[in-house]
Parts: C-alpha cells; sequence; structure tokens
C-alpha cells in the first residue's frame, strides 16, 4: 500500500544508540570448519556438530596475548510448539512453529573469577539473545553457525572481563566468591520428544470453550490458550558434561475480567499444565471451572469492597502454595546479585532475599520444607517441576530447604555464595544463563488440623482481636498472571507489579462471618506492610495437602518454568488488607452489543 509522510526536522533533547553487534564487525579468530569433515555419520548429527566445534574452539580459540577460554558451553533448544488463543467463542490466532535456539557460554579467565556475574551497562539486565540454527540437519550448517557465535561470545567475554576487572579495582570488598563452582562431569541422553496434538482438534476447542462466555453479560473481556510446546534441550561443555533431555508442557489457561458499577476491575483465572496431552483434566472439568469461574467473577463484581483489616487470615489451597511460593520459594532462588555499576538495578532483580538468613528461624519449629525435582508426582498428581539434569548440566538433588523452622538449604546453581559453594542442581533457565530456581517444594507441617478445627481456631483469634468477622484467602494470582497483560490492561491483577518477594493483590477472598459462619465474596482487596518475617506468623495448619501447578516467571517477559508446590492451608496470626488503590476507569456506555 503506497505511503506518505511530511515531517518537519526535530531535535531531540537525549536518545540513547545502542551498537548492534555483528559477525562481520571483526574477522572471525578460527578459519571456518571444514565443509568436507562430515560425509556419513551415525549419531545425531546436531550433537556432532557441537561437539566437534567445541573440541576445535577448546584447542584453539585464543586471540594472540589474550587469554583463551577456560569453559565453553553449548545449549540448542530444538523446539516445536503450537498456541491456539480463542474469545467469545472466535479463534483469534492459531500458530505453528519449530526452530532451534542455541545459547553459548563461555568464559575467560577462571572459576574464581571470570567474565560473568558483572553488569556493565544501563541495559545489562536484559535477557541472552539466542542465536537461531537451521532446523534441518545439516552438519556443515551447524557447524558454521556454531563458529560464528562462539567467535562472538569470546570477544564479548574478553571485552566484559576488562570492564570488570577496572571495575573491580575501584571498589572494596570483603571477599568475593569465586564466579563458577566446579562440579563433577554428568552425561545424560533420553529419548527425543514429539510433539502429537492435533491443531484442528484443539481450534474446536478453545473456540467451544472461550464461546462459554456468551452467558456471562456481565464480563468485559476474556481469553482461552492452549499451547503445547516440546523441548529437546542438548547440553554439552568443555568439562565432560553432556545431556539430552526432552522437555514437554500442555497447558490451558482461561482469563477474564469484569467491572464494578463503581468502575473497579475484577480478574480472574484459571490454569491446568501437564506433561502430556492426555494429563490435562477432561474437557468436560475444563468447562465447568470456566462456567464457575465466570458465575463467580459476575459476582464479585457485584461484591461489597474490604474495609480496612488487621487480624488472623486463613489461606486455604492454592492460596495456600502461593504464600510459600512467592515468599519462600522466589527468595532463596537465584541468591547471589552480580557486581553492577548501577546499583539502582539491583533491586530489580527477582530472588535471594533469603540468602542472608541462611542457618537462622524464618518459619515456625513445626514446618519442614524440601525442594524434590526428581519427584514425578504426589499422591497420584503429577508434579510439573520434575527434570532429571538442570539446566547447567548437573544432575537434579533433594535439598533440605527448611528444617525445624531454621533456614538450612538455598537452591543453587553454579553460581556460588559466601555460604553455599556447590550447586545442587537447580540451575533453571527461561533465557541465557541458569540460576537457582524451584521444582518440586514440598511443605511439611507438625502441627496440622482438621479443617473444621482449623475454622474453629481461626474464628476463637479473630474474636480474640475483637472482630466481627475474619477473611479467608483462597486464590492468589500466579506469577504468569501478574505480568504485563496482552489484553490491555497494565496489569492483569491491579494497577501494577508489587516489588518482586512481596504478596500480590489476592483473587478470591471471603468475609466470614464469626457468629453465624456465613461466607460472603468481597472485592478490592490488596495486602499491606507484608515483610518476609511474617512468615514465621504462621500458627497452625490443615492436615489436607493441595498440589499447586504453575509456571515459575524469573523476569516480566518470561514464558515461565514448570514448577509445583505442595503444602497444607496455613493460618497466619496477624496480617493487614485494605482496600485497592489507584484509579478505577469508568465502565463503558452502552453494554456490549451481544447482549444489548
Amino acid at each position: 500500500v503506497p505511503v506518505s509522510a511530511i515531517s518537519p526536522s526535530i531535535l531531540v533533547s537525549e536518545f540513547e544508540v545502542e551498537k548492534k553487534l555483528k559477525e562481520q564487525d571483526k574477522p572471525p579468530i578460527l578459519a571456518a570448519p571444514d565443509s568436507k569433515a562430515v560425509s556419513r555419520i551415525s549419531e545425531d548429527r546436531l550433537m556432532k556438530a557441537m561437539n566437534d566445534e567445541l573440541k576445535r574452539s577448546k584447542k584453539k580459540l585464543k586471540m594472540k596475548k589474550l587469554e583463551r577460554p577456560y569453559y565453553i558451553e553449548y545449549t540448542v533448544k530444538d523446539v516445536a510448539s503450537m498456541e491456539i488463543v480463542g474469545s467469545f467463542g472466535a479463534v483469534t490466532l492459531s500458530d505453528e512453529d519449530r526452530y532451534r535456539d542455541l545459547y553459548v557460554d563461555l568464559r575467560v579467565g577462571g572459576y574464581e573469577f571470570d567474565n560473568t556475574n558483572y553488569a556493565s551497562g544501563r541495559y545489562s539486565f536484559s535477557f541472552t539473545r539466542p542465536k537461531r540454527l537451521v532446523t534441518d540437519d545439516d552438519y556443515n550448517a551447524l557447524r558454521r553457525q556454531l563458529w560464528f557465535a562462539t567467535d562472538n561470545a569470546y570477544k564479548s567475554a574478553l571485552e566484559t572481563i576488562s570492564q570488570k576487572r577496572a571495575y573491580v579495582k575501584t571498589k572494596t570488598f570483603e571477599e568475593m566468591p569465586d564466579d563458577m563452582s566446579r562440579v563433577k562431569a554428568y552425561s545424560s541422553v533420553e529419548p527425543r520428544a514429539e510433539l502429537t496434538a492435533s491443531k484442528k482438534v484443539w481450534d474446536e476447542r478453545v473456540a467451544r470453550i472461550s464461546s462459554l462466555f456468551k452467558k456471562h453479560p456481565a464480563i468485559r473481556q476474556s481469553k482461552v490458550r492452549f499451547f503445547a510446546v516440546v523441548s529437546n534441550q542438548y547440553f554439552l561443555n568443555s568439562e565432560g558434561s553432556k545431556h539430552l533431555r526432552p522437555g514437554v508442557l500442555y497447558g490451558l489457561e482461561v482469563t477474564a475480567t469484569a467491572q464494578a458499577k463503581d468502575g473497579m476491575e475484577v480478574s480472574d483465572f484459571i490454569s491446568f499444565y501437564s506433561s502430556s496431552e492426555k494429563g490435562l483434566v477432561p474437557l468436560s472439568e475444563i468447562e465447568k471451572k470456566t462456567e464457575d469461574m465466570a458465575a463467580s467473577l459476575t459476582k464479585k463484581a457485584k461484591a461489597s469492597t474490604i474495609e480496612d483489616y488487621l487480624g488472623p487470615v486463613l489461606f486455604t489451597g492454592q492460596a495456600s502454595a502461593e504464600f510459600f511460593e512467592q515468599l519462600l520459594g522466589e527468595n532463596i532462588g537465584n541468591p547471589r546479585a552480580p557486581l553492577a555499576e548501577n546499583e539502582m538495578l539491583l533491586g530489580m532483580i527477582p530472588g535471594g532475599k533469603l540468602a542472608g538468613k541462611f542457618g537462622r528461624k524464618v518459619l515456625p519449629e513445626f514446618i519442614d520444607i524440601t525442594d524434590d525435582p526428581q519427584l514425578k508426582a504426589w499422591k497420584g498428581k503429577e508434579l510439573m517441576g520434575y527434570y532429571t539434569v538442570d539446566d547447567d548440566g548437573v544432575a537434579a538433588e533433594r535439598v533440605q530447604v527448611v528444617d525445624d523452622g531454621k533456614l538450612t538449604g538455598l537452591l543453587m546453581s553454579r553460581r556460588p555464595t559466601k555460604k553455599v559453594q556447590k550447586s545442587n542442581g537447580h540451575g533453571r533457565a527461561e533465557q541465557g544463563n541458569a540460576v537457582g530456581r524451584m521444582g518440586n517444594m514440598i511443605v511439611k507441617s507438625e502441627k496440622t488440623m482438621s479443617a473444621n478445627d482449623l475454622m474453629v481456631e481461626f474464628k476463637n483469634m479473630c474474636k480474640d482481636f475483637d472482630l466481627e468477622y475474619g477473611l479467608i484467602v483462597e486464590k492468589m494470582p500466579e506469577p504468569k498472571f501478574t505480568k504485563e497483560s496482552e489484553m490491555g490492561m497494565s496489569y492483569f491483577f491491579g494497577q501494577g507489579q508489587k516489588p518482586p518477594g512481596l504478596l500480590p493483590d489476592p483473587v478470591t477472598v471471603y468475609r466470614v462471618n464469626l457468629e453465624t459462619g456465613k461466607k460472603e465474596l468481597i472485592r478490592g482487596c490488596e495486602f499491606s506492610g507484608v515483610i518476609l518475617r511474617m512468615m514465621k506468623d504462621i500458627v497452625g495448619t490443615g492436615d489436607e495437602e493441595y498440589v499447586h501447578s504453575f509456571l515459575s516467571v524469573l523476569t516480566p517477559f518470561g514464558s515461565g518454568i514448570p514448577t509445583s508446590v505442595v503444602s497444607p492451608s496455613i493460618l497466619v496470626e496477624e496480617m493487614e488488607l485494605k482496600k485497592a488503590s489507584g484509579e478505577t476507569p469508568k465502565p463503558p456506555v452502552l453494554p456490549n452489543p451481544y447482549f444489548d
């Protein structure tokens, strides 16, 4: 379509330009790999190309008068994916994709001090951009792409370590832990997985589920998303570690928003995840839960808003699991912050806030917590955090995180801290380098009560606070649904995102009359004054365990890492909640034309 534009010259007071690195900026150090190197090979061509280029680089890659790499790592994610999105009975997106992404971790220096764990500029916390590889098994094409990517990574590493050394000379450090821990080489080759879902079948299912919202005029926006991702990960490093690890994730997510007469938006979601298509719940159950959510959301839009509250809070089911995930789990992983020229940016890095509490009490003595990625299921229910080898190439391990209320373990990748120097197989990556993250967190309590006894204890505690009612939180937002939404809202829940490590606004909250026992749904709640020491205020737990699976998101643009938490309901002695702050948009003047 022909387009014209007329514009005057403009003067911009400030503009930042980032130089784009090009492969041809500097000539490659090594010559191109021999195109006649392979004619027939019996093993996997991709893995062989990785192995051959790694061996060559380890032996020959060096610039004159400069240091050679001490560590080289290739990770290739061979991905087949499907995504289908529907709204109000129509399929708005139906897509399949196949691609291979290469990540190169090349280090110069040594295990004690290298070019990593350092952020030099304003955009140093951006994602590691992968190199897209050819999807066919052309050995020579793969070798050429690996060659270029390795060459660029080497030059970048030399530049970064020079900057880091200069920065360190200007600062005084009491003690600097090593930049990388040593591990034994580990090999694991599992069978590849293949994507088997039918796009036609899921097109029909997504349209059918999304059409259910046609029965609910109060729902302003809704979306149903099905996705299937099969990622066969090829890993190889210069220490001798190697793995081929299949990763399979099927998911179905339903999100919806309604608006109260006063303009306040209320939102809800349901999500289903499994490592197999058959593992997802039956379509009939998904439809029922979608109907229930729409009805509850309609009711919530008409509900009363909260009054300022200070007193006991009972977290049940999914909400109790999210309590542990967001206050504990998110803060015992990624325990080490990098050196940074702009230290203000360190506050943007999630995780690690409890690392300084290592060996100290963080929970009541009657609570023990482990994280075990080796568990496939818990009492017959699938656990999504299962894996055999982490993204650093280290075998997965069970970690005793909390013992008798004391923090006894951190979730470690190969980035050591002062107190924990070794990896425990919890290095997990969304994009780029792995950091310590949860797998399957299991919360156990020695002070359990039946649901009825826990409710009685809750009511008695509320009366001790001279309250007429108490609050029960039944659902919290999952990390994936607190990032910026595609539906036009600033954030899916509330007017913005809470600082990492604090509790986001609850989704489903009930006010319970202490005399009659009547439960009343309320809206517009937000937590106030939440601090990590609040975990010590847990005074009792239920005797039923809830298995909660979700996608743990490290960054606002991450796709999420499959994770599970098993926990009982919990009673917290004292918490503060108040009416959610922020501007509220005015309701539309006219109703949805479909219902008019």
